[in-house]
């Protein structure tokens, strides 16, 4: 008689946390302070290449930086912030 060994395979998906997920590399976690910060360095650097501010400020708004900014934040966040 031949005896077969069995292995128990848990039911229940293992727990990921939020930081051990990984990001995409130009994912940049959101801060308002440094989100502000970035913006204004953004439109200065604009302004330099002859831009007024509110040309400089429209393109901020569909800038690759600022997408990389709010890449990754949820839905309910972008609507709660007002981003869109």
């Amino acid at each position: 008689m031949v005896e077969v060994a069995t292995a128990t395979v848990p039911l229940v998906a293992p727990v990921v946390n939020a930081e051990s997920a990984v990001k995409p590399a130009h994912a940049v976690d959101y801060k308002p302070k440094e989100f502000a910060e970035a913006r204004l360095n953004f439109i200065k650097i604009q302004r330099a290449q002859g831009l007024s501010f509110a040309e400089a400020s429209k393109s901020w708004s569909t800038s690759e930086e600022r997408a990389d900014l709010l890449a990754d934040l949820p839905v309910s966040e972008l609507k709660r912030r007002r981003f869109i």
